[in-house]
């Protein structure tokens, strides 16, 4: 996740607001802040470059403001684990965890 955040450009603080959002939750600048121990203005701007960069989507307006993954965030994962990815949403994050299970069941079993 955080490479994915740095190859970006972004600070590698993103990668918790990220994370949370790959796996389902809903990231608020005010969730954020105390995460990533950032000023209101810094989680704000934060989360608006992750945005620019696809790997949040906005959702709402002003104070109820939430972002969820973006859909550069599944192709991203995808192309650093060599898997592609043609889905965004559930079915994209089932295939990134799926592949991921495979490699850990894998280096177990050597």
């Amino acid at each position: 996740m955080e490479e994915s955040v740095t190859a970006a450009g972004l600070e590698p603080r993103v990668a918790n607001a990220v994370w949370d959002a790959f796996f389902g939750r809903s990231v608020t600048p005010r969730y954020y802040r105390p995460l990533a121990s950032v000023s209101p203005a810094t989680a704000t701007n934060d989360l608006a470059a992750a945005v620019a960069a696809g790997l949040l989507r906005p959702e709402g307006r002003a104070r109820s403001r939430r972002y969820r993954a973006g859909d550069g965030l599944y192709h991203r994962i995808g192309t650093a684990l060599g898997v592609r990815v043609d889905e965004s949403g559930d079915p994209a994050r089932a295939l990134i965890i799926g592949e991921l299970t495979k490699r850990v069941v894998s280096e177990r079993s050597k």
